[in-house]
């Protein structure tokens, strides 16, 4: 099976993105994401 490639951006809030990763794992997707302005890019 093929795991999905999610592109998300938060400027907020981190904490978002955190729960975003957690969910990703739940349902075995891999993200792909930026978090705050500086653009802190991570492929988990």
């Amino acid at each position: 099976m093929r795991k999905r490639s999610y592109r998300f951006i938060i400027s907020k809030n981190c904490l978002q993105t955190k729960e975003l990763i957690k969910q990703a794992f739940d349902n075995d997707h891999v993200l792909m994401g930026t978090c705050n302005v500086k653009e802190k890019k991570f492929l988990l």
